[in-house]
């Protein structure tokens, strides 16, 4: 997978910037990626899209509610 910086020409496709595990859509031949020189992202291919999502997806829904839980103890044993 090639490394892309933040500004920088990119052709159509998902890229998912690293650090902050956002996926970034870009649309027409040469459009430009968000952010700085020092946003770094990847280009995820087309077929990965989905079941990349679907994980990223699943790993919010699942660390949510037990980061509400660990913060409510946290309070509660105050």
């Amino acid at each position: 997978m090639l490394m892309y910086k933040g500004g920088n020409a990119a052709k159509d496709g998902f890229y998912l910037k690293k650090g902050e595990w956002e996926m970034v859509t870009v649309e027409g031949e040469n459009d430009t990626l968000p952010g700085d020189i020092d946003s770094e992202y990847v280009k995820v291919p087309d077929l990965l899209f989905v079941p990349v999502a679907l994980i990223l997806g699943g790993v919010f829904v699942a660390f949510l509610p037990a980061v509400g839980f660990a913060i409510s103890m946290l309070v509660a044993g105050q």
